[in-house]
C-alpha cells in the first residue's frame, strides 16, 4: 500500500475546487483527501492511498487524460508545487472509524539526518501505542508517512485529523497536555532524527476520505 500525497497551488481556489469536486463525482470516488489551507487558501493539498504501484501507474494515466481534456482549463489552472509517494508508518485508526468525521488537518513534515527518517518512524510507533487509542476517543485520527519519493527524500510526515475546531483548539500544540509522556525515551529519540527544518499548515477539509 502507497500513499501519494501533492501540494498544488491554485490559481483561482474556489474554481479549482468545484472542478476537483465535480471530477470525482463524476467518476464516483470518494477515496481523495481534499484539503485547503486555513492561511492560505491557494493551497490545496491531496492525499490518495493506492494498493499498489500498478494502480498508481494506470490511474495516474487516465486521470491526467479526462483532467485535461475537461477539467483543466475549467478548474482555472494550477501548479504542483510537491508531490511524493509514501509509506504509511503508524496509525491510531486503522480500522477507519473516523472516516467522513474528519474536519481539520495538520500537517507537520521535517527534514531528517542521515537514516533519521528509519529512527523517527520507529519511535513514531511507539508513541501511537501509548498516546494513539486516547486520541482516536478524542476525535483525532494520527498517522504518518515516510517519503520515497520528492524532494527532500529525507523528511518525515505526521499527520492529525480533528473531528471539530474544538479538538483543535485542544490538541494542535502536539503533546500540550502536561500529563502527557513528553520528555520520554521513545519522544526523545524521535525529535533528535531530525534538522530543524520543519514546515505544517493547518486545513480545512473539502473533500472527505472514505477507505
Amino acid at each position: 500500500m502507497f500513499v501519494v500525497g501533492r501540494l498544488i497551488k491554485a490559481n483561482n481556489p474556489n474554481q479549482f475546487l468545484n472542478s476537483m469536486n465535480e471530477f470525482l463525482d463524476e467518476k464516483k470516488r470518494n477515496d481523495l483527501l481534499v484539503l485547503q489551507s486555513i492561511l492560505i487558501s491557494d493551497r490545496i493539498v491531496t492525499l490518495r492511498v493506492h494498493k499498489d504501484i500498478e494502480n498508481l501507474d494506470n490511474e495516474n494515466k487516465e486521470v491526467y487524460r479526462d483532467w485535461s481534456s475537461k477539467y483543466a482549463e475549467k478548474s482555472g489552472g494550477a501548479e504542483i508545487i510537491d508531490s511524493f509517494i509514501s509509506s504509511v508508518i503508524g496509525s491510531n485508526d486503522p480500522e477507519s472509524k473516523l472516516d467522513g468525521k474528519l474536519n481539520y488537518y495538520h500537517i507537520i513534515s521535517g527534514k531528517t539526518m542521515s537514516d533519521g527518517d528509519n529512527k523517527a518512524a520507529a519511535m513514531f510507533k511507539e508513541n501511537v501505542k501509548i498516546l494513539g487509542s486516547k486520541f482516536l476517543d478524542e476525535g483525532i485520527r494520527w498517522f504518518a508517512l515516510n517519503p520515497i519519493t520528492g524532494s527532500p527524500i529525507n523528511r518525515f510526515i505526521m499527520v492529525r485529523g480533528f473531528t471539530n475546531s474544538k479538538v483543535v483548539d485542544k490538541h494542535l500544540i502536539p503533546w500540550s497536555d502536561p500529563t502527557e509522556p513528553t520528555h520520554s525515551t521513545y519522544t526523545r529519540i524521535w525529535q533528535d532524527q531530525f534538522a530543524n527544518e520543519w514546515e505544517a499548515g493547518l486545513f480545512r477539509t473539502i473533500r472527505q476520505i472514505i477507505h
